[in-house]
């Protein structure tokens, strides 16, 4: 069966995005919904090992940029795996927009960058591994 889209509002999105929870997909939600007479199914926490998961796809990500940026002077360098880390983090927590992951994370010239090279080349190239740019909302939000 293949795969098709649909359209709604941005609130509507919003609404659906908020009370699906982290781990349940769309159409897993929609279908509980659907199964359930319009009511939601509980959503549970994700398992431990789905948190252990998303803990390790961090640190392999950081860990990978803290390889590539080894030419850097150590304190531009733990600056910005620092910087990139709280980036993550901040994420994780919940979706921001560029402005508010800059406000969140930016560690000033410790990473000899201005917040808009900072963001394009030390945190969107690694922010990509563990979250998704929604343009309906002009967040990234964290899929681990």
């Amino acid at each position: 069966m293949g795969d098709t889209s649909i359209r709604v509002s941005e609130e509507l999105a919003d609404e659906l995005y908020s009370r699906k929870g982290r781990s349940t997909s769309y159409e897993e939600f929609i279908w509980s919904l659907l199964d359930d007479g319009g009511e939601p199914a509980e959503t549970a926490e994700p398992p431990k090992d789905e948190i252990v998961q998303t803990q390790q796809a961090r640190n392999t990500v950081v860990e990978q940029a803290r390889a590539e940026w080894a030419d850097d002077p150590d304190q531009r360098r733990q600056a910005r795996v620092d910087s990139l880390q709280a980036a993550i983090e901040a994420v994780r927590d919940e979706p921001l927009s560029k402005s508010e992951l800059q406000a969140a994370a930016y560690p000033g010239d410790d990473v000899g960058q201005n917040e808009r090279t900072w963001f394009r080349k030390t945190v969107k190239p690694w922010l990509k591994e563990v979250a998704e740019y929604s343009n309906s909302d002009q967040k990234w939000h964290y899929s681990g």
